[in-house]
Formats: structure tokens, sequence, C-alpha cells
């Protein structure tokens, strides 16, 4: 593993919607500490694909997911622990992340 810097506003910015979907998807990643299926978020989360998509595709944008094309199935899994950190100044956030 090894520490990379993001910046807070882009993880709140991709955490943010009015439907709290992107955080039921990060929810359900970390408690199940595993990679997961689309067509599994599909089925926990109750979502149409195209919609769950457009959110995986934000969330891997900021850096908070990965992804892996296998076949024709797309896994995600949780990319980082997030830490927030005053040597920072603040305005930055340290995530552990996986290599």
């Amino acid at each position: 593993m090894h520490l990379i810097t993001v910046k807070p506003e882009e993880v709140f910015q991709a955490l943010a919607d009015r439907t709290r979907t992107r955080i039921r998807i990060m929810r359900l990643l970390v408690d199940t500490g595993e990679e997961i299926c689309l067509c599994e978020l599909v089925d926990s989360l109750q979502e149409l694909q195209y919609k769950l998509s457009r959110h995986l595709k934000t969330l891997r944008q900021a850096g908070l997911l990965s992804a892996i094309k296998d076949g024709r199935w797309l896994v995600s899994g949780n990319r980082a622990a997030f830490l927030p950190t005053s040597s920072a100044g603040g305005d930055r956030i340290e995530a552990d992340w996986p290599r």
C-alpha cells in the first residue's frame, strides 16, 4: 500500500448526489470488503443499470473505485481508506491505496 493525497472537495463532490446512491454504493463496498459486479449492485440497490453505471463512473473518476473489465462484466472495488490529516494544512485527505 502507498499513500496518495487527494483533494477533499473532489471526494465530497463525487459522493454528493440527491439520491444518495453513491454513498450507498460505497457503503455496500466497504461493508462487503470485496469487489462487486454491476449486476450485483443492481440487485442489491434496486436501481437501474444505466443509472448505477453513471454513478460508478463518477466514483471512479474521483479515484474512489477501481474497475476491472472481466469479459462482459465490470467489477468495481473500494480503492481507499481515507484518513484526514492535519499535516496537509486541513485542505487535503490522505488515502491509503492498495497496489
